[in-house]
């Protein structure tokens, strides 16, 4: 599953494109965009489980046609079966809800035999395939870190295969991260001769709950956010500010007035830790004294309360 701080920068980019579009009347409709934005990424992870497949039927395939060739060599004979007696992959392969989901989408992938036949081609001649091939230990330990080697390193900097996935997710991007790690963890998963398949959502109804109070939260009370902001940058040109700033600033507001069970110093300290990651270099800073001012007006006025979890001062 996802964590909460991935949440909240899907939410961070979902209003973003919202303020953008200024479509202020279709709420529901952005909500919906975003919650389909999960779906994507699953289908995402899905399809980077379907490759190992697919690789693992192409060298099947590779070993057949060797065998048939006119004068086929000692190694044509006896061909290195590691790759294709992969026992986690055999587990991908035979996992029933995994095979459903593929086949619900093996459609509208289209992936067609010669693309992975080159796929398969160019991942033979990488370092680690050669190296996992050559090693004379049959263990779970080299099984699993081919895998994850084909997975984090051949397809994630794959030219070919990202400007694939490029024309089916235009997010590709923003969620490959994401759907490469869930892929990673159904690797890491493999014990008993079994694999546990990733959930986008820990608890479905809760965190599907957190996402839309943030997102609805934040745009219902924009104008009150705008103005508690404006407040305390007075120095400041509110229009000068960078927009993912204030935008930040807006959602850690929302957690801490709008969402109870959210601890106060667990929501400033998330948005200052994707404010490293999205905006410029000095927003960390600006964002921490901002709301920490904020928040000390907040409690003069006993305006945040908390409940549960969200009492919790750490």
């Amino acid at each position: 599953m996802l964590n909460r701080r991935y949440y909240r920068i899907k939410i961070m980019q979902a209003l973003y494109a919202y303020n953008l579009k200024q479509d202020l009347s279709n709420v529901s409709k952005h909500e919906s965009e975003l919650f389909k934005s999960f779906d994507k990424i699953h289908e995402l992870y899905i399809f980077v489980l379907h490759i190992l497949m697919r690789l693992q039927h192409q060298a099947h395939i590779n070993i057949e046609e060797n065998l048939k060739k006119y004068r086929p060599t000692n190694e044509d004979l006896k061909p290195n079966l590691k790759f294709v007696n992969n026992t986690i992959i055999k587990a991908i392969i035979e996992h029933k809800e995994l095979k459903n989901s593929i086949e619900k989408k093996e459609k509208y992938w289209s992936v067609d035999n010669e693309f992975i036949r080159k796929l398969f081609y160019e991942l033979k001649q990488t370092e680690g395939y050669h190296v996992y091939m050559q090693n004379e230990e049959n263990n779970l330990v080299n099984e699993k870190n081919i895998l994850t080697y084909i997975i984090s390193d051949f397809l994630y900097n794959h030219n070919l295969f990202i400007h694939f996935i490029e024309e089916l997710y235009i997010d590709w991007n923003s969620d490959a991260y994401a759907a490469f790690s869930l892929a990673l963890k159904t690797i890491d998963s493999f014990s008993n001769a079994q694999i546990q398949m990733c959930t986008i959502f820990k608890d479905e109804v809760d965190d599907k709950e957190f996402i839309s109070t943030l997102f609805n939260k934040t745009i219902e009370y924009n104008i009150e956010f705008e103005k508690l902001i404006a407040s305390k940058t007075q120095n400041w040109d509110l229009e000068r500010i960078a927009n993912m700033d204030i935008l930040l600033m807006k959602m850690a507001l929302s957690e801490i007035l709008h969402m109870p069970q959210m601890p106060v110093k667990v929501s400033l300290n998330e948005y200052i830790d994707i404010a490293k990651e999205f905006s410029s270099a000095n927003s960390k800073n600006f964002i921490n004294g901002i709301l920490d001012s904020i928040i000390s007006q907040l409690n003069r006025e006993d305006k945040i309360q908390k409940s549960g979890r969200g009492l919790i001062e750490n």
